[in-house]
């Protein structure tokens, strides 16, 4: 009988926040976090453990055996050996080593059904629980040693690595290497999904096809749970950021719990350990951190991570232009963005021909690397735009190593995180990956700047072909064996490379968007995809077959994710019921489709014009209970946030509504539909200057979207932000729409002339320079309302400027004599009264008694109109008021035509 640890039996989770492990169930719903640290198993740390540590944390290859060690201890010698066989990537030899000195028992290969030292262990017996307590067993009888810790972050960083490279990078290696691991990298077919059960998180299921699940439980299991026993080692807080980034990647939607225990891991990491004093190092643990965020949706420092990793290795990038061409029969040079990257260090060393990179440490194949061992952009076959740009004269480069390659990466994710979606923000981005791909250096930091520039690409139809095959290419290296493991995996951690089942569903993707669905239904039907199987299905319009293929699986395995598929072919609610029951309550998939079902459905009602009743009503607040309760599981699903906060707006819960996309965008704050409506909910419960701010935020990511301009112009107004105002006008005017909402502009050109404090105090006179570009700017636009003329008007009067001020009075004038049925219609006919005497008023104060005389004429029409217009409707108070605004416009024309003749 193995011992059973009471403070090492963990499943789901990875460890409670308090330092005391707790029995998490199956699914994994507790609190998930690091262990505390508690008294170590050696009070002092020798140089040589450290050493070691350095040796294999970034790839650097390992040291020599330790001369300090003792010949008889074994323990030592074989952290030596492991940290050798780790930057060789030989990770299946000290996964076998560590079991050879009885930390991997003998239970982690019962999975294969396969025999153990004892005897035949019956397959369905053992679970994941069962091995994860075997682990822990021999784990607290593992001899305490100075080497223990190292022997124990060694093997889980190479169940890790190993776990990384069969569903990352590849190659695969053989069924029967697999098979023969102390740590059993193919289970029996029964036992995976216990696997798969064991390693799910909040309610988050693992992808179904993930190969040797055993590897990352076992690595979680050494780094994570019990990551008290490695306290004394100065790398374990980073090998354990790497295996949950790891575990959240191959999830379905982040999780909050591997989210805080990776914010306690990247916090417990001490710059100055002594194992970061190398610029290139800090360089690269920096970049993995900005790498983490980008899978949690954290883009807000991102910046801050790269800049630093560029300060500390020192290079120089600067974004510029040059004159050159890009298509084959241009005729003429233009500016061309381009980056240019300088490193402060001396020239890389080319490497000889006789070289045998394969055996050089990983650090140094790092920064020099063959281009031969990285893959290679695919050239563009195209009638009209060349390969690449074609400058006119040589655009200074330099050779980067792989580090500062990935620094460029990193700025290419800065400008997409920091910028509107934008074609000038896809410019920018690939300016930096070409000063990537051009030189490749190493193997990870090419695949993700290629995968970067072929989603791009794929929004340009010239270069969509080419996009596409490259994706291809990518996906196909996994099964290219002449790239050593170490290498493919020595940056990895860098860059932001998602595994390979998610590569192979963006693939794809874009052969659906192509309109190919038979060629994306074969690789979803090899992925198990059964959410786009069924969408591809309905495109070739075979919707019962899906429904029957679904139905015999269901026969042979019954589990709560094809009830819930079931659920989507059918379109019935009470499998998603059998499907939440099935799981215990655990699946988030049940009720996060479920509510979507019902959401569609409300909304098709809605369309359709159906009136808020009863009924409707209920639709939305049963959607709302579904996602409250998938939410209650996971905080961490922007979607499902944002469709819980649009339906608590239909039924006007406002506060709701403004909680829900508070969090979405909390999460991702990329979307600007979520903070348009975020806004939306805070003009709702009165809250102005908060739905300013949101407003705000979703013109940085909805650049040429007019409505979104529209929206904060309103907004602005009405808080007196006056630049922020006077700026959306602009845009508007920019993006060609007619303006007309005049109270928006006067409200801000009122506030210039009048140097009224804006809502941060600075007096709007400031904004002179802004107001005179959007007026000069309205003159030549197509406007809605003549009273948007009026305003420019005022503000050029306002600046005596009274030429400019009486054009924009007449061209009010004309716009509204444009306007149909003014005749009829007795406020139109007061608007058009003013606009008349505005003009007469005007050549008055210009002492052009000549065009003022000539005005006369138009009044004269005005208020033949006007009698007219009091016999249909009757004599009313405004029109009276036109009547004499009339009068008193002729009467001064008049004075001022005798005054002329007398002089």
């Amino acid at each position: 009988n193995k011992p059973k640890m009471a403070d090492d039996h963990v499943h789901g989770g990875v460890a409670a926040a308090d330092g005391a492990d707790t029995a998490n169930s199956g699914q994994g719903d507790d609190a998930t976090s690091v262990q505390a640290d508690r008294p170590g198993i050696m009070s002092a740390v020798p140089s040589w453990v450290s050493e070691l540590e350095a040796s294999v944390l970034f790839g650097a290859g390992a040291h020599a055996e330790p001369t300090t060690t003792p010949a008889t201890a074994p323990l030592p010698h074989t952290a030596n050996e492991a940290a050798k066989m780790l930057a060789a990537g030989q990770y299946g030899d000290v996964i076998d080593l560590a079991a050879s000195v009885g930390l991997i028992p003998a239970a982690m290969g019962w999975f294969s059904g396969g025999d153990d030292a004892q005897g035949s262990q019956p397959q369905h017996s053992l679970t994941a629980e069962a091995a994860t307590e075997a682990l822990a067993a021999a784990i607290a009888t593992f001899p305490e040693q100075p080497a223990s810790p190292l022997v124990q972050l060694f093997c889980g960083a190479a169940c890790l690595q190993l776990f990384v490279q069969l569903n990352w990078t590849g190659p695969r290696p053989t069924d029967d290497v697999l098979k023969q691991l102390a740590v059993c990298a193919l289970p029996a077919p029964r036992m995976h999904p216990t696997l798969l059960e064991a390693l799910s998180v909040n309610g988050e299921l693992v992808f179904e096809l993930t190969v040797a699940p055993l590897l990352l439980l076992v690595a979680r299991t050494l780094l994570v749970t019990h990551a008290s026993r490695l306290s004394p080692l100065k790398s374990a807080p980073v090998w354990q950021a790497r295996c949950l980034l790891s575990h959240q990647q191959m999830l379905e939607e982040p999780t909050s719990d591997l989210r805080d225990a990776l914010e306690t891991c990247t916090k417990s990491v001490n710059l100055n350990c002594g194992l970061f004093d190398d610029a290139k190092i800090k360089a690269r643990w920096l970049l993995e951190q900005a790498a983490a965020r980008l899978v949690f949706h954290r883009t807000s420092d991102i910046q801050d991570l790269v800049d630093a990793a560029r300060s500390a290795v020192g290079l120089q990038i600067n974004l510029t232009g040059a004159l050159g061409k890009r298509t084959k029969f241009q005729t003429f040079e233009v500016a061309q963005l381009v980056v240019t990257a300088e490193p402060m260090r001396e020239p890389l060393a080319e490497p000889s021909a006789t070289q045998d990179v394969a055996s050089e440490p990983v650090a140094e194949a790092t920064d020099s690397k063959p281009a031969s061992q990285a893959p290679h952009e695919t050239p563009l076959d195209d009638d009209t735009l060349l390969p690449a740009v074609a400058f006119s004269e040589d655009v200074q480069t330099h050779e980067l190593d792989a580090v500062e390659q990935a620094i460029l990466v990193g700025c290419c994710l800065d400008v997409r995180s920091s910028n509107p979606h934008h074609t000038l923000t896809a410019e920018k981005m690939t300016s930096y990956l070409n000063a990537v791909v051009g030189k490749p250096t190493d193997f990870s930091v090419q695949t993700a700047a290629l995968l970067l520039k072929s989603r791009i690409e794929a929004k340009y139809t010239r270069r969509m072909n080419r996009a596409m095959v490259q994706l291809q290419e990518l996906v196909d290296l996994y099964d290219e064996e002449t790239t050593p493991v170490a290498h493919r995996l020595a940056m990895l951690p860098c860059v932001p490379l998602p595994p390979r089942h998610r590569l192979r569903m963006e693939l794809a993707k874009r052969f659906l968007d192509l309109g190919v669905p038979r060629d994306a239904l074969a690789i979803y039907e090899d992925l198990s995809s059964w959410d786009d199987m069924i969408l591809c299905y309905q495109l070739l319009q075979q919707d019962e077959r899906a429904e029957r293929l679904i139905r015999q699986r269901l026969e042979v395995s019954p589990t709560p994710l094809l009830w819930c598929i079931l659920a989507d072919v059918t379109r019935n609610e009470e499998f998603y019921e059998t499907a939440w029951e099935l799981s215990k309550h655990r699946l988030t998939r049940a009720p996060r489709s479920q509510g979507r079902m019902v959401l569609l459905r409300a909304e098709a009602a809605y369309n359709r014009g159906d009136a808020m009743n009863d009924d409707l009503r209920g639709l939305y607040t049963r959607c709302i209970e579904c996602f409250e309760r998938c939410l209650k599981l996971n905080q961490l699903q922007p979607a499902a946030w944002f469709s819980l906060g649009c339906a608590a707006m239909r039924i006007d819960d406002h506060e709701r509504a403004a909680r829900a996309f508070r969090r979405k965008v909390e999460i991702d704050t990329d979307d600007f539909e979520s903070w348009n409506n975020l806004a939306r909910s805070y003009l709702k419960l009165g809250q102005k200057k908060r739905a300013f701010l949101a407003f705000n935020e979703s013109t940085r990511l909805a650049f040429d979207n007019w409505k979104v301009w529209e929206n904060l112009s309103v907004v602005a107004a009405q808080v007196r932000a006056f630049r922020q105002c006077l700026f959306a006008i602009r845009r508007l005017v920019e993006l060609e729409r007619p303006f007309g909402d005049w109270q928006v502009l006067g409200v801000a050109i009122d506030g210039v002339c009048e140097n009224i404090p804006d809502f941060e105090g600075v007096p709007a006179g400031h904004y002179e320079r802004q107001a005179r570009e959007v007026a000069d700017m309205l003159k030549r636009a197509t406007v809605n309302h003549h009273k948007v003329w009026s305003a420019c008007a005022v503000f050029y009067e306002a600046h005596d400027e009274k030429d400019q001020a009486q054009e924009c009075r007449r061209s009010a004038y004309q716009k509204a004599k444009t306007t149909k049925g003014w005749e009829k219609d007795p406020e139109m006919m007061c608007d058009i009264v003013e606009a008349a005497v505005a003009v007469t008023n005007g050549f008055l104060r210009l002492k052009d008694t000549k065009q003022a005389a000539a005005s006369r004429l138009a009044l004269r029409g005005l208020v033949k109109h006007l009698q007219r217009l009091v016999l249909e409707h009757g004599d009313s108070a405004v029109l009276t008021a036109a009547a004499k605004q009339l009068q008193d416009a002729q009467d001064a024309v008049q004075k001022a035509v005798d005054a002329a003749k007398e002089h």
